[in-house]
């Protein structure tokens, strides 16, 4: 397998020619004069007036193989030969080169130098083995003066000026002869009238006679014509001005028509001018005139045709080149993985890869571009202009490119130069600034030194190393014109792509280019998978960004003005805070800021700004020193952050805002208004864009926190906002020892890490304990005292401290063991106390709940006597808390109280139903207790699980009923309960059982009667069950209002669980209210054969519950 071609620069391919490398090029050493090589000057003249170098160097095109053909053809009187060819090509498109290659192809004879290809090729086309000589009478129109006329020789040698070009013909043919034939003699009257057909009938055929065709050469002839037929200024004289437009055209008609019925002779005519400024409105009309005299006859030939330039490029520039499509193919192969990847849809086009290696080594878009658009150019000498440009611009490119294809940045000047324009980009911006009459040209050399310069600060930003985005600069200059053309971005990338190893790399340098350029037009219009504008146009005046960046220069002197104003509308400065911070935006001294608990941050403007890893300024600190005055100090420095802008964030903020500014300058303007649509609408979306981005600059600006460290010292640190707000931003900075958690209760007791209490005070106020979050550095930061009163709530709760609530009215009231209700706030005018130091004058029920007391209440059923519980609250006494599960529990103190106090919180627990009561046959539940029943041997339990209905049945209570049918009693249903359960049942909860039952069907009066009240005066109404058979009720709907719950399908422990914890915390909850339970047993998979036994079970619940046949 052969081995790959690495990627070569093309200066190590093909090698320059030694005259374009070390030769002072001027524009004439590509400008063929036919002159010089009629009239070789003694010093031998430019290289072409060699016909050896001449056709060296001479490409033989196949439209100038088919000129030259047709000539010497017709020389030999060959019938398929040419007799007139007028050349058509533009200025520049290698029309004197084709006369000269005929001049010296029919008068060198065997000096003809055969061994050059082009000479070889020729004669092989026109099947000659030498090529025929002949008369030849060659004008070069541009040495011809209209009134010294021109200088030229006879065939004997003798030189004589004439003025009128068929005397210049005449004499050059058949010397005084020819004169005397056309009796055109300028010493006589009317010799400026064209001869007529036979008199050159008869001098062609005495040419003819000698053996030999005439071959009459005409070049420039616009440049001669254009004076004989422009008007005379003074109108003075006749043998000037429009008069010439019918001369010239019989002139031609006459001579072509006698070429063309002669035996072999030929003329070869080039009408236009080398001179652009003579294609005027005269010297249009006078080519027209001409063509209509010559165009009735001659053939019209281009020598140079678009295939060609490449070849013709090849030859004049390279000494050696690669040659045939192998080698091409090899080199453009080494890269083509770079196009491939820089514009992947190009490269799949057939035949993109066979246009590159027909030009190689240089670029195809780049030669049809100059030899196509660039030809309507007025200035721009197409063939000639385009050898000129690439030989200078090769010459500069060979000491620093490194592309493996000559493409648009060999136009660049040498880096590191100090004039960003090479000659031939200067060169080719001076040809389409001089192509436009307009008054104001477009300064298109000032625009590229601009712009250039733009576009290499674009490519810096990126890891470009081939100069891609100032190529790409170049690039867009020469596809813009003629003014109004452009580039479309496959076709950009396409002529940058041979040197591009990392497309996203381009896409970035051209993006930012895009976005800093002063003359490239607004393309609203992006490619979606890169971002970049579709088109590239070059515009020659400047752009919005031009425009903008005037009106940004002066908004930067007011723009740090602007910055206050735009901190006020920036959301993450203001937005996220958590409730109870306040924020101070722009506060104009630090007596604004409050010297309180409350967490505060501080947001300072502009004038503020410091600099990272410096100390803050004198001016920050004082806003965390002081408050009133500078001999106020402050109480809470620890509760407050102070955020500023960094210098150097502030500056990148100012550009941004000036930036907005500067847009809305410009909506403003009297500018704006002679702004196109599209432009107008570009600007209002870019002044919106750039208020965004402001306010984006203005947040990053803010990256310095100033505050005060544990030690108390004040430090300043740096910090960076994302996504988040600033709040959040600084609440995940753990320098700054934010505290948003729950406080652990004992962290602020005694012994704790937060505990500030008086040494050897038994309290301390509940403000004070948040208060002194803010007053000590050591502390964390507190971001809310809503923690604080949170953790002394829970530590009331749990019983750590006793809480004594204090009202601005007057009086007290003590919270201990118990949530903290009925008090508003409560945090301001309350003290915590160490309950061993505490005498209460209130205790809540929950305080003397079993779940209070663990420690000290008996386990099991085993009950307490009021007596024991009033003696816990002696102030000597301690409960247990658990604290973490498999640890010993913690013994906390009970604060004293009255045993007055400690009745009445027993009292109202029996009342709420969370203690049992028992005092001899007393038995008290739901209800509070009298002050007899208050005794204090008084037996307190933990309160029963309640009674149900099934509870009453004879399957529960058997001793209770008996007769026939069935029935019993109140007071014998309460005396089996008491006997069965071995203490007097809680009466209250015993009778509203009793009614449930009857309620819900389970039980019946055997007589009517109102609702049960008591036992004791309802001890004899009698009970029963319900007839069988008699269908439970179905609930009832829920009255207008009723609430009821969506139906849920429970498992047993489900049920279980609800029963025990979930019927009994719903009662508690809808206190006032009677809640009823539908309840559904439903069976899944296996199905028993018979449900009897299942139904017993149902019935002992309700008779009338079973599963249904």
């Amino acid at each position: 397998m052969s081995k790959a071609t690495p990627i070569q620069p093309w200066k190590k391919v093909c090698t320059l020619r030694k005259e374009i490398r070390e030769r002072a090029l001027k524009p004439e050493d590509f400008a063929v004069d036919l002159y010089l090589i009629v009239n070789r000057p003694p010093s031998g003249g430019p290289f072409y007036c060699d016909p050896d170098q001449f056709f060296a160097t001479t490409y033989a095109t196949e439209n100038l193989r088919k000129f030259c053909v047709g000539v010497l053809a017709r020389l030999t009187g060959r019938p398929d030969g040419v007799s007139l060819v007028n050349i058509a090509q533009t200025f520049g498109g290698g029309k004197t080169h084709g006369l000269a290659t005929a001049y010296y192809l029919s008068s060198l004879g065997t000096a003809l130098p055969k061994q050059h290809p082009a000479v070889a090729e020729i004669l092989a086309a026109a099947k000659m083995s030498d090529a025929p000589l002949a008369r030849i009478a060659a004008v070069s129109f541009d040495k011809v003066d209209w009134k010294g006329g021109g200088l030229v020789k006879s065939p004997s040698g003798e030189e004589r000026r004439f003025r009128m070009p068929w005397n210049l013909i005449a004499w050059q043919l058949l010397g005084q002869r020819g004169i005397d034939i056309l009796q055109r003699a300028e010493d006589e009257q009317d010799y400026y009238e064209p001869p007529a057909q036979p008199l050159w009938d008869t001098l062609l055929k005495e040419v003819e006679q000698t053996g030999v065709g005439a071959l009459i050469l005409l070049d420039e002839f616009l440049m001669w014509a254009h004076g004989a037929a422009s008007p005379d200024p003074d109108s003075m004289r006749v043998d000037k001005g429009p008069v010439w437009h019918d001369r010239l055209k019989n002139f031609f008609q006459n001579l072509s028509q006698a070429t063309a019925q002669s035996g072999r002779s030929c003329l070869v005519v080039s009408l236009l001018a080398t001179d652009p400024a003579k294609n005027d409105e005269t010297g249009r009309d006078i080519i027209a005139r001409c063509n209509a005299g010559l165009n009735r006859q001659a053939e019209v030939q281009t020598p140079v045709d678009k295939g060609d330039f490449a070849e013709l490029l090849r030859r004049r520039m390279f000494e050696k080149f690669p040659k045939g499509t192998a080698e091409c193919d090899k080199h453009v192969t080494a890269f083509w993985h770079r196009m491939q990847a820089v514009e992947p849809a190009r490269a799949k086009i057939p035949d993109s890869k066979k246009e590159m290696m027909d030009a190689y080594p240089f670029h195809p878009d780049l030669l049809n571009r100059l030899f196509g658009k660039w030809s309507g150019l007025r200035q721009f000498q197409r063939t000639r202009g385009i050898l000129q440009t690439f030989a200078w611009a090769l010459r500069e490119a060979e000491g620093w490119d490194e592309s493996p294809l000559v493409s648009t940045q060999v136009f660049l000047g040498k880096p590191e130069a100090g004039d960003p324009l090479s000659p031939a980009l200067e060169k080719l911006a001076n040809d389409a600034m001089n192509s436009v009459d307009e008054v104001n040209k477009p300064q298109w050399p000032g625009n590229l030194r601009t712009e250039l310069p733009r576009a290499l600060a674009a490519q810096k930003t990126t890891t470009l190393n081939g100069r891609e985005v100032e190529a790409a600069c170049a690039a867009a200059f020469v596809f813009s014109q003629p003014i109004g053309e452009q580039a479309e971005l496959g076709e950009l990338r396409w002529l940058l792509g041979a040197t591009c190893d990392i497309p996203a790399m381009l896409n970035t340098g051209l993006l930012e280019w895009a976005r800093t350029s002063w003359y490239l037009s607004e393309c609203e219009s992006t490619d979606p998978a890169s971002g970049l504008p579709r088109y590239w146009r070059m515009g020659p005046k400047p752009n919005l960004n031009q425009m903008h960046d005037t009106y940004k220069r002066g908004a930067l002197k007011t723009a740090r003005a602007k910055f206050d104003d735009l901190v006020k509308q920036c959301r993450p400065l203001l937005d996220g805070y958590d409730e109870g911070v306040k924020a101070h935006l722009l506060p104009p001294s630090p007596d604004k800021v409050q010297d309180d608990a409350t967490f505060r941050i501080v947001i300072l403007g502009s004038s503020f700004a410091g600099v990272p890893g410096g100390p803050a300024k004198p001016e920050v600190v004082d806003y965390l020193r002081t408050h009133a005055s500078p001999s106020d100090t402050r109480e809470h420095q620890n509760n407050l952050l102070i955020v500023t802008p960094s210098a150097a964030g502030l500056l990148q903020a100012e550009q941004a805002i000036a930036s907005w500014m500067a847009w809305g300058e410009i909506r403003s303007s009297d500018a704006f208004k002679d702004l196109e649509a599209e432009q107008k609408d570009t600007v209002k979306r870019r002044e919106k864009d750039a208020q965004k981005d402001a306010l984006t600059f203005v947040k990053n600006a803010f990256e310095l926190v100033i505050h005060i460290d544990s030690s108390g010292s004040v430090q300043q640190k740096k910090f960076t906002m994302g996504s988040e707000p600033l709040y959040a931003t600084l609440a995940q900075d753990k320098d700054l020892r934010m505290y948003r958690q729950k406080i652990n209760p004992e962290t602020i007791l005694p012994g704790g890490p937060y505990c500030k209490w008086p040494a050897g005070d038994s309290s301390v106020k509940v403000s004070s304990a948040y208060d002194a979050f803010g007053r000590y550095p050591e502390m964390p930061k507190l971001v809310n005292p809503q923690v604080v009163v949170n953790t002394v709530e829970e530590a009331v709760r749990r019983g750590l401290v006793a809480l004594r609530y204090m009202p601005p009215g007057g009086g007290e009231e003590w919270f201990w063991h118990c949530p903290i209700e009925g008090v508003v706030e409560w945090a301001d005018y309350s003290e915590m106390w160490l309950p061993a130091k505490a005498t209460l004058t209130k205790v809540h029920p929950s305080a003397v709940l079993p779940a209070a007391m663990q420690g000290l209440w008996p386990t099991g059923e085993t009950p307490a006597k009021l007596s024991e519980v009033c003696a816990w609250f002696d102030g000597t006494h301690a409960f247990d808390e658990l604290v973490q599960p498999g640890y010993p529990p913690e013994k906390r103190a009970i604060p004293k109280a009255d045993y007055k106090v400690v009745h009445q919180a027993v009292a109202a627990a029996v009342g709420r139903g969370e203690l049992w009561l028992i005092f001899g046959n007393d038995s008290v539940l739901g209800e509070k207790p009298t002050d007899l029943q208050l005794d204090a041997d008084a037996s307190l339990y933990r309160a029963p699980t309640r009674l149900r209905a099934m509870d009453l049945l004879p399957g529960a209570l058997a001793a209770a009923w008996g007769g026939t049918p069935t029935t019993t009693t109140v007071g014998k249903l309460y005396a089996e309960l008491k006997s069965q359960r071995g203490k007097p049942w809680a009466t209250k909860q015993f009778i509203e059982v009793v009614n449930e039952a009857v309620n819900q069907g389970v039980l019946a009066r055997v007589a009517a009667g109102p609702e049960f009240t008591s036992v004791t005066a309802d001890s004899e109404r009698e009970l029963k069950l319900p007839a069988a058979g008699t269908p439970v009720p179905p609930p009832p709907p829920p009255p207008s209002g009723a609430k009821e719950t969506s139906e849920a399908a429970l498992n047993l422990a489900q049920l279980q669980d609800f029963v025990e914890e979930g019927a009994p915390a719903l009662t508690k909850l809808l206190a006032g209210a009677t809640p009823e339970f539908a309840v559904r047993v439903r069976i899944k998979g296996k199905t028993p054969g018979t449900l009897a036994a299942a139904n017993e079970v149902l019935k002992k619940i309700d008779s009338n519950w079973r599963f249904a046949e």
